[in-house]
């Protein structure tokens, strides 16, 4: 059995999920910082605040925790949708063996400020099998390969 080994570096940072069934496991943000800032590494003296992401404004959302993940898997992080829907846009993969604190970057997306509390959950990563296979350079795609009608994922209505 594969594990995924996740490391506390501030108490109550711990990824949990919120359901056994759920997808994703919750991350709490301890701080939000702006995008050049440097990986953390000292979580001392740190008192919890609110911060405030103003609109179009990118961020690195500082989870306070590290997470080492098996080879074949990545970390696919995303808003929880509550946060979604304020506008919070984040999207940002880890890939197996980085040891670094977790900070993955978020964009406010709406026209209104976006606070963060340090403690709350704002993100869930999902870890995902990587694809490992071949690929091939064609000038033509076989014909067993079927249309679609067009889209993404589209049903045509």
């Amino acid at each position: 059995m594969q594990e995924i080994y996740f490391q506390e570096l501030v108490e109550g940072f711990y990824p949990r999920k919120g359901n056994v069934h759920d997808a994703g496991f919750d991350l709490r943000v301890f701080r939000v910082l702006p995008v050049d800032h440097p990986d953390p590494t000292d979580y001392s003296n740190e008192e919890a605040k609110t911060y405030v992401i103003q609109p179009g404004e990118t961020v690195k959302l500082d989870c306070a925790c590290r997470i080492v993940i098996p080879q074949g898997f990545c970390g696919l992080v995303v808003p929880r949708s509550s946060w979604r829907r304020k506008g919070l846009v984040a999207m940002s993969i880890f890939d197996p063996g980085f040891l670094l604190p977790w900070t993955p970057f978020a964009t406010n997306c709406y026209s209104d400020v976006i606070h963060i509390s340090s403690g709350e959950r704002v993100l869930q990563v999902l870890f995902v099998p990587l694809f490992y296979g071949g690929t091939l350079n064609v000038t033509k795609l076989p014909d067993y390969l079927y249309d679609r009608g067009g889209g993404a994922g589209s049903t045509g209505k």
